[in-house]
């Protein structure tokens, strides 16, 4: 489907989130007040949970191998960083036959959650309407992008 006018799917967006807001809004202000204990993650510490979310358990040299090929670290750097976030309970590690085997202690689903609360609260004061509008507001959106966030705003309504 072709996109349509921008100020078409602007008021056609503004009314859905206008209907579903206050729930969305409120869900994610309840887990801000809950203080979901979670350790945030730096851009390091993701690029090494990149390579262990996607295949776990890993030996050291596999992810001193998949680093050294998306990020370009050398293997000490890599080692230390694995050192470090065991430390943190990040990652756990055990000793294998002849290496060590690193795995994840956090799921990745929960890792992109907190981060994107962490986000949300930051740059838009814990307001999804104002994310939202942002988008809405710098995007033209296609009549299938609209429909499916009415589908969301309608599952979010339902809870």
């Amino acid at each position: 489907m072709g996109a349509i006018s921008q100020a078409e799917p602007v008021i056609c967006v503004k009314e859905v989130w206008l209907k579903a807001y206050s729930t969305i809004d409120s869900n994610v202000r309840r887990s801000a007040r809950m203080g979901v204990s979670m350790k945030e993650l730096s851009t390091a510490e993701w690029y090494v949970m990149e390579s262990l979310w996607k295949d776990s358990p890993k030996v050291g040299s596999r992810v001193v191998a998949d680093l050294k090929d998306s990020v370009g670290w050398s293997r000490s750097t890599t080692l230390t960083m694995l050192k470090r976030m065991t430390d943190k309970g990040l990652i756990s590690c055990e000793d294998g036959e002849s290496m060590k085997v690193y795995r994840p202690l956090l799921e990745r689903e929960e890792a992109a959650r907190k981060e994107t609360e962490n986000f949300l609260e930051r740059v838009y004061h814990g307001s999804l309407s104002m994310l939202l509008n942002h988008f809405v507001e710098k995007q033209s959106l296609s009549r299938e992008e609209i429909a499916q966030l009415r589908r969301i705003l309608d599952q979010a309504d339902e809870k």
